[in-house]
């Protein structure tokens, strides 16, 4: 693989038309498109469209002859990405292709459907002048969601309060979560604390569940924790406090637990 380009906003790349030869181009793609800041769903989605129309060169365009070559190009423009993949086949007929979804039992056409799910435009045509093939392709690019300060909702089910926490849990908020907390332990028969919209925590901010917890228990009150996000889940796993506080995966299964013991016999 020769990289031809690389730019502040582009990337150009020339390699050989070879199955072996697409692992490099797809981490030299992570790589520039993490310099870009971009998301890990959208890297792995433009990722995965470069990978199966390389696919389709080498295997359709070139069908597996060994001297073809790939041009890749990439390029940032304000809030859009724009790929170039050109080759020196001979010319294809952009009607003939097909794509479909994996529910039927065959193989073809798996690679566009791909393509086309996660670009936001696919085009197949020739290139300006000389034989071969060219595919343009582009995504839009979402702005990055900012992390935001911390909101919380209380809410009741069956007997139970619902404490739901969104945002940065952090030394800036841990006081609020604190008192929110133990405000509502020992006046309720169970407290359970949603932790799916969390976006970042703190050890500050697990103090205070923890603190909430030592609270539950003396007062006899029920208290678990539901649906830790990624962030809470990581920070809770590295505490090893995950074998301390009663956590449930989702606050369905939680709330289905609740429900099975008030239906148990007293």
């Amino acid at each position: 693989m020769r990289v031809e380009r690389y730019g502040a906003a582009s990337l150009a790349l020339r390699f050989p038309a070879r199955p072996g030869e697409l692992r490099s181009v797809r981490s030299a793609l992570r790589e520039r498109l993490a310099s870009w800041g971009l998301d890990a769903a959208c890297t792995r989605d433009v990722v995965l469209a470069v990978d199966e129309a390389c696919q389709n060169v080498i295997r359709h365009a070139y069908r597996g002859r060994a001297d073809g070559s790939i041009e890749l190009g990439l390029r940032r423009e304000a809030d859009e990405l724009r790929i170039t993949l050109f080759d020196r086949a001979p010319r294809s007929d952009p009607a003939r292709f097909r794509s479909r979804r994996g529910a039927t039992l065959r193989p073809g056409g798996l690679g566009l459907h791909l393509m086309h799910s996660v670009m936001d435009r696919c085009e197949f045509g020739a290139p300006p002048c000389g034989p071969g093939n060219l595919l343009r392709m582009s995504k839009r690019l979402r702005a990055r969601k900012e992390s935001s300060a911390m909101r919380h909702a209380l809410r009741e089910e069956c007997g139970t309060l619902i404490v739901s926490f969104a945002g940065e849990v952090d030394l800036e908020h841990a006081q609020q979560a604190r008192e929110i907390l133990l405000d509502q332990v020992g006046r309720r028969r169970r407290v359970l604390v949603d932790l799916s919209d969390v976006e970042f925590i703190d050890s500050s901010g697990i103090a205070s569940l923890l603190e909430a917890l030592q609270k539950a228990t003396k007062a006899g009150t029920g208290f678990g924790l539901a649906a830790p996000s990624p962030a809470a889940a990581r920070v809770l796993e590295l505490t090893r406090l995950d074998r301390v506080f009663p956590v449930f995966g989702t606050l369905a299964e939680a709330m289905a637990l609740v429900a099975a013991v008030e239906a148990a016999p007293r």
